[in-house]
């Protein structure tokens, strides 16, 4: 006994597998993304008591509030510093680990971007 199923939502389902191809070639290679890309309010929040990039590094003594978070501002903190403080104030232990992990997030979100 043969049974027949309408199966509904194939044509949707071939749309988004074209765009995540599409956002997967879109990001593959090497790019250059500000930090505030990286560490979202999200990401922060989800590990650490965080909700921005400039509380971390305020809370961390490497900029004061009235400063403005450059390049230069950046890669002029201490790694060990930052290791210390990203190891003491967040579930990862130290910076290379918190920066791969929003690496992989920040991709997953562009992979899935528009579906």
């Amino acid at each position: 006994m043969n049974i027949s199923v309408d199966i509904k939502g194939l044509e949707e389902a071939r749309r988004s597998i074209e765009r995540m191809e599409r956002n997967v070639k879109a990001i593959r290679g090497t790019h250059e993304v500000t930090i505030s890309e990286l560490l979202t309010p999200e990401f922060l929040r989800k590990h650490s008591r965080f909700a921005s990039v400039e509380d971390l590094m305020i809370a961390g003594g490497f900029m004061a509030k009235s400063e403005a978070l450059t390049r230069e501002r950046f890669k002029a903190i201490p790694d060990k510093a930052l290791d210390e403080f990203v190891s003491k104030e967040t579930n990862f232990p130290d910076w290379k680990a918190m920066i791969g992990a929003a690496a992989g997030e920040y991709a997953r979100r562009r992979m899935l971007d528009g579906i």
